[in-house]
């Protein structure tokens, strides 16, 4: 009897879409469009907030972007709405000089079940100070990332590492 409550139990416990929610810990990645190409590095700092270094080359400049990015679970724990503030550093390709300027950051991510992959689409404006040829600046990016860390304290993980912290 008690085995065959185990498999009904594991059963439903499979059946149930959190149990593979595979939320990440961190995440690197390539993020761009048509006219951008960037590395993307991605780390949770806490269950809603995330931290994102963006290294890209666009047809305007090369520079180093940093984002604190606050995410809210839109539908399920897979798909996250977020919204992010940071800055930026670099120069422009075709002129002497550095420019820095600020950033926020609008977007959805999606986990794939099963799969180490995170995707997401953002909308980053930007405001630059210094010698670039567009000082407001509106970028449109998709992003695809390798989860490097899982979040051991969500699905199946979370439940043996509960299981394993018992007396």
């Amino acid at each position: 009897m008690k085995g065959r409550l185990f498999w009904i139990l594991g059963f439903m416990f499979l059946l149930n879409g959190n149990s593979f929610a595979q939320v990440y810990r961190q995440a690197v990645g390539i993020r761009g469009n048509g006219n951008l190409l960037g590395f993307s590095f991605v780390q949770r700092i806490s269950p809603s907030l995330t931290g994102e270094v963006i290294l890209e080359r666009n047809p305007f400049d090369s520079h180093i972007a940093g984002t604190v990015r606050f995410h809210k679970s839109t539908f399920g724990p897979r798909l996250n709405s977020y919204f992010g503030i940071g800055g930026q550093a670099g120069f422009v390709r075709y002129a002497p000089g550095t420019f820095v300027g600020l950033n926020t950051q609008f977007g959805l991510e999606y986990k794939l079940p099963l799969l180490p992959i995170q995707t997401s689409i953002d909308l980053m404006p930007m405001i630059n100070i210094g010698p670039h040829p567009k000082n407001i600046y509106l970028q449109v990016a998709l992003g695809i990332r390798y989860v490097t860390k899982k979040d051991e304290t969500r699905g199946l993980r979370g439940v043996i590492n509960q299981m394993k912290s018992m007396p």
